[in-house]
């Protein structure tokens, strides 16, 4: 027996939520990561986030999308 699940999601409407509430944070190029791997390393940098987590995006959203009971 096969089964799938349709898993869909709207990002321009998590996106709108989202806004005012977690700010944009910066990609940031690391050399020492970068000359180990022999590639271009980057870090998102979700630590810049007021409660330093990058969870905020989605426990926020979910949240917000919830009906009062």
């Amino acid at each position: 027996m096969e089964t799938t699940t349709d898993y869909t999601f709207d990002f321009e409407q998590a996106f709108a939520t989202l806004q005012g509430v977690v700010k944009r944070t910066p990609l940031e190029f690391n050399a020492g990561l970068s000359l180990k791997y022999n590639a271009n390393i980057y870090l998102k940098r979700e630590d810049l986030q007021i409660v330093r987590s990058y969870k905020l995006r989605g426990a926020y959203n979910k949240i917000s999308g919830l009906k009062p009971e």
